[in-house]
Parts: structure tokens; sequence; C-alpha cells
């Protein structure tokens, strides 16, 4: 008999209900960290901007279509950097304590965009979890921030891969 396999750490927020509306930090890796969304082109102004692959651009369809599958989750804000996405997803209607319906689950609606791009590119592109950060605050909104510069810092990324 082969020697079980270690337990996966468990990414989630303990004693969180994750179809609890709120506000969602989601960061999904491509598999094996490859960086097959596209690549960070700089400007003379020093920003810096995505220049999407074919890959990437199936990835920011699916992003795009998930507004319109899930009818109580947005898309905020999202980036596409050449080996991740980051998202910001609001499920259901946060200022609100009791929703008509739940929102679906924050896995539901990731596992789905996470399928419907591999399905269409006909491979697995994606590690097989994702990174969450429950949005609690105001202060939590710094996500925003980070996913604006987020290109900008691509170069001091470990995973860059010079041109």
């Amino acid at each position: 008999m082969p020697p079980a396999l270690p337990r996966r750490k468990n990414l989630r927020m303990a004693g969180w209900d994750y179809q609890e509306a709120g506000i969602y930090f989601v960061t999904i890796c491509a598999k094996d960290m490859q960086c097959l969304f596209g690549h960070i082109r700089a400007a003379i102004d020093k920003t810096a901007a995505m220049r999407l692959s074919p890959v990437g651009q199936a990835v920011h369809e699916a992003i795009d279509r998930i507004n319109g599958i899930y009818g109580q989750v947005t898309v905020n804000r999202h980036v596409i950097m050449p080996n991740h996405p980051h998202m910001l997803l609001v499920l259901g209607d946060p200022s609100r304590a009791k929703q008509p319906t739940a929102p679906p689950l924050l896995r539901r609606v990731v596992g789905q965009m996470k399928r419907a791009v591999s399905a269409r590119l006909g491979f697995p592109v994606w590690k097989r979890s994702f990174h969450d950060h429950v949005v609690r605050d105001e202060d939590d909104l710094r996500f925003r921030l980070y996913m604006e510069l987020n290109p900008s810092r691509w170069a001091e990324d470990r995973f860059c891969q010079p041109e």
C-alpha cells in the first residue's frame, strides 16, 4: 500500500461562512506558477501594463462573465498578472444582514471560472486551490491599491521571467 499523502493545509478562515455576503480578495495561481497569461510591458512614465496572451485573454473573458452567471456576485475589480489573476469579488450585498436568497459559495464561483478557462483551452491551467482574504473593513480595501500597483512591481516578483 502506498504511503498516505500529507493533508493539505486548510486555506480558508476558520469559522467563516463563505456563503455569507461579503467582499473577498481572491488570487488564483497558474499550474506550476507558469507565466501563461501574458507579460508586463513597462511604459515610459514607469507605469506598467499587462499584455495578455491568448490564455490570459481567456481568463479575462471568464472573469468578465462572472457577473452575468451569478446574479448575486460582482467582480468589483481584477488584474491579471503573468501567472495569477487577482479579483475583488462581492458576494450578495454586504450592507444587508439578510438576503432574500443566499449568494453562491465563493469556491463555486472561483471553481466555475477555473473550469471554464481550462475547458475552453483544452488543458489544465490552474493550481489546485486558491488564496482568499475576507475583506472585513475599510482598511482591508488596501487590496484595490495593491492590485493597481501590482503590474509595476512585477520585475521584483520571484516568478518574473525576463524576456
